[in-house]
């Protein structure tokens, strides 16, 4: 026998007899069941049993009454998926329900979190009905982000979430700097679940607090670590935009806060000399150092966090780029690149003239979140450069001046 279980509350509860049956038809192909109900008011889904089998649906269900994209179906997939998981039965299957699909149901953001559904295994039971043939799962980390890529600006600095490649010498991992209020957690908790299951690094969550929101709730966090993901120290956005980490350090050097408002600034990661996006080359480099910062006496603590923290004290830089600006073989006058002092090798000068020569050449229009190349040199971005950034590169410059690096 077929039963279908609605909540005892709220909007679910008078679910309409069509949508019952669609979902029982789509499901075990009848049109036999009884109906009952539970005390229940949280979640936006319904479960479906079969007593003879013992299996079970859990089946969330969009909510056609809003426009929002978020709460047309993303705020109620988590915690229909917490209550699944928390279920003993093995015999279980989690599904969505996409109710009179219209243009809002397939929009490129909902394509992406339909594909990261039926990566982590949930089905989308009347995709017929939403007219897309290309659902399919992700395979890895890298088409992922190239899937999110192609369908929202790739270099966009207002996601709610981001993640990115931070493999190096010391660490192998995908991080995640998700925020944690409202809808916005929904992101970052499916966005967190799809990386664990394609990605062969370890992902590590690192929570924005915003909006006086704590963290993500204990059950969601329990979800995350059943599926083998880290968690790495809070990321607090305090009043003014500045940002804060959980933890206490011996140095000013707080990496995740110092990435989280590179992405902010920059977006995504690739060298912002050269365009180069392999993330797991691109390094979040200083402006002014971090060891100039801590060992500067007129700083007090929370003025050497602010400047080893702040966006505006650094660029996302390849290996290449980030070593010839931390030796001064490039720097900036203002906004400008401009070339230093090399080694005395002679084949220096004539590899960084045709490095430097040849940029334009092969500068892509489309790279759109680096700087750009004006009258023959290559310049901050307007939208990036401010007073507070041209501080910082005019301590760089003096810094690599004094030490006789600049021509």
């Amino acid at each position: 026998m077929i039963e279908v279980v609605l909540p005892d509350r709220g909007p679910v509860a008078s679910l309409s007899d069509d949508i019952v049956l669609a979902i029982v038809q789509r499901i075990h192909h009848t049109s036999n069941y009884v109906v009952s109900s539970e005390a229940r008011r949280i979640g936006r889904y319904v479960k479906v049993k079969n007593t003879d089998d013992g299996s079970i649906h859990y089946v969330c269900l969009s909510n056609p009454d809003n426009d929002s994209r978020n709460a047309r179906l993303m705020q109620f997939v988590s915690p229909a998926y917490i209550e699944f998981k928390k279920d003993p039965n093995n015999n279980k299957t989690f599904d969505i329900y996409i109710i009179r699909p219209d243009r809002n149901d397939r929009t490129d953001y909902a394509k992406l979190f339909y594909r990261c559904f039926v990566t982590i295994g949930i089905n989308i039971l009347n995709t017929d009905e939403l007219q897309l043939t290309d659902i399919h799962p992700f395979n890895s980390y890298e088409d992922l982000k190239a899937y999110r890529n192609k369908t929202s600006d790739r270099n966009s600095h207002n996601r709610q979430t981001f993640f990115v490649d931070e493999s190096d010498e010391y660490a192998n991992q995908i991080s995640i700097y998700g925020k944690t209020f409202g809808a916005n957690a929904m992101e970052s908790f499916i966005f967190a679940i799809t990386l664990a299951r394609i990605s062969s690094k370890i992902v590590v969550f690192y929570q924005v607090l915003d909006n006086d929101s704590t963290a993500l709730s204990d059950d969601q966090r329990e979800v995350l670590e059943e599926e083998g993901v880290d968690f790495g120290e809070k990321i607090e956005l305090l009043p003014g935009g500045r940002t804060a980490s959980s933890s206490t350090r011996d140095t000013s050097r707080d990496t995740p806060v110092f990435h989280y408002n590179l992405l902010k600034k920059y977006g995504d990661k690739r060298c912002y000399i050269c365009g180069c996006d392999m993330e797991h080359m691109i390094i979040g480099s200083h402006i002014e150092r971090v060891t100039d910062i801590d060992h500067n006496i007129h700083y007090d603590d929370a003025e050497k966090n602010r400047r080893a923290t702040d966006g505006d004290n650094g660029f996302w830089l390849c290996a290449n780029h980030d070593k010839m600006f931390e030796y001064g073989i490039i720097y900036f006058s203002d906004s400008t690149l401009q070339i230093g002092r090399l080694s005395n090798e002679p084949t220096d000068r004539p590899y960084i003239d045709h490095s430097f020569k040849t940029i334009g050449n092969v500068y892509s229009e489309d790279l759109t979140s680096v700087g750009e190349i004006r009258g023959g040199h290559f310049h901050i971005k307007h939208e990036h450069y401010n007073e507070n950034m041209r501080d910082y590169l005019e301590k760089h410059k003096r810094r690599v001046t004094s030490a006789n690096i600049l021509l």
